[in-house]
């Protein structure tokens, strides 16, 4: 049929997502969007449209994402609730999250897992319960967090939906790091790539952001040579786009005073925007300039990373707490070279 190219688009897409090919995944499902004709099946493009959402997201295209997700949401009424309203939803939901609409996350979240329940897809259940984690008052470093994030990896463990146990498993861990019950992460991190090592999925998102996780445990709990040792291990098989999963290694390189590791950074801000990629250059650059005892480029540095870092709804990223600590541990230092050098 007319739509069968457009869906084998989609399919396309998928396996490049997965391979982590995050710039390709969103070409393709753009070439399914432009094939759509004026007469296409509604459900089929909304699916193009929550598909490419989804895309967007992963390579922080986060108004973009939110724009198709909001088409995708319109064009299926929510009653007869179905399978592609359900998904729909929940793709919204994510993306709203992201640009800071909290509101309509939760209100869409709620509709969906009652919709979800009732049609019995217990995988929607599970990506929506993670999204809603966070937006009530349970946070996932939270004991009530965490219950609802167990239940979600069953869910999806139950319905036999891979990417969705990865993304539960993601957020546990990382539950547990906000915590600061680090030791506590590395089960969950073990279990989750070894889930996706099983379904093919080592090079999709979650399990890339998980790799980065467990070696910045290991560097943030001073087993250095073991984090190298595994970094070198990660870097052989790591997709062009998850280059940042091994930066706990470069961390670890600059306190050993190797600044060569600082220009391996820098290539990466020369191309589209990358969130984690601008978040390793930033405390490496930080860092680096602290170390050197410039003051003013540690600075500079810092404020830079935050105003990259800082969501479309103006929230300041976690990790603004460790670049300003950098920072301005540099400015301690040089106010008090100044002072003994009788400069006040």
């Amino acid at each position: 049929t007319a739509a069968d190219p457009v869906a084998l688009t989609l399919r396309a897409s998928a396996a490049a997502a997965h391979a982590g090919e995050l710039h390709r995944a969103v070409a393709l499902t753009r070439s399914a969007l432009a094939d759509l004709g004026r007469d296409a099946d509604l459900e089929l493009a909304a699916r193009v449209r929550y598909t490419l959402a989804g895309n967007l997201l992963r390579v922080d295209s986060l108004s973009a994402a939110y724009a198709h997700s909001s088409e995708a949401l319109a064009m299926i009424p929510p009653e007869p609730a179905s399978p592609t309203w359900v998904w729909a939803a929940a793709t919204h939901v994510m993306t709203a999250r992201q640009v800071g609409e909290n509101e309509v996350a939760l209100s869409v979240a709620r509709r969906a897992l009652a919709a979800a329940e009732r049609l019995g897809m217990a995988d929607a259940q599970a990506d929506l319960l993670i999204s809603v984690v966070g937006l009530e008052e349970f946070s996932r470093h939270t004991a009530e967090g965490r219950e609802r994030l167990t239940r979600a990896r069953e869910l999806a463990r139950t319905a036999g939906n891979a990417a969705v146990e990865l993304r539960a498993l993601y957020n546990l861990a990382m539950g547990a790091y906000e915590a600061g019950e680090l030791e506590a992460c590395l089960p969950w991190l073990t279990e989750g790539l070894d889930r996706a090592r099983r379904a093919g999925l080592l090079a999709s998102p979650y399990p890339l952001a998980m790799r980065y996780l467990r070696l910045l445990v290991l560097y943030a709990t001073g087993r250095w040579d073991e984090c190298v040792v595994a970094a070198e291990a990660d870097a052989r098989v790591l997709p062009p786009l998850g280059g940042y999963a091994v930066a706990p290694a470069l961390y670890v390189a600059l306190a050993r005073g190797d600044f060569s590791v600082v220009e391996r950074v820098r290539a990466p801000l020369d191309g589209p925007f990358d969130w984690m990629a601008t978040l390793v250059a930033g405390i490496l650059l930080t860092d680096a300039a602290a170390l050197r005892g410039d003051a003013e480029e540690a600075v500079r540095r810092m404020r830079a990373t935050v105003t990259a870092l800082t969501d479309a709804s103006g929230t300041v990223p976690d990790v603004t707490v460790r670049l300003a600590a950098l920072a301005l541990a540099a400015v301690a230092d040089a106010a008090a070279e100044r002072r003994a050098a009788g400069d006040e």
